[in-house]
């Protein structure tokens, strides 16, 4: 298993409960153990964005997630 992975997995915990600044703390703490997948980014931008009102921020991540995933339908 990857060593991101339980701090991704407690940030979606955490982001079912609606504790979204826990979750932004988790999600980023998987991103600095170096967590490189779209998905990650994606939870940390829509957290951001829509629950903390961060979209310069979110917008960063969201920049992010393309530029791992540039297949995805847009």
């Amino acid at each position: 298993m990857a060593s991101w992975k339980p701090a991704f997995d407690n940030a979606v915990v955490s982001f079912r409960e609606k504790k979204y600044d826990v979750a932004l703390n988790q999600v980023s703490e998987a991103i600095r153990q170096g967590a490189d997948r779209a998905n990650v980014y994606d939870l940390r931008a829509n957290i951001l964005s829509e629950y903390l009102g961060r979209p310069k921020e979110a917008l960063r991540d969201a920049k992010m997630v393309i530029k791992l995933c540039p297949e995805a339908p847009k």
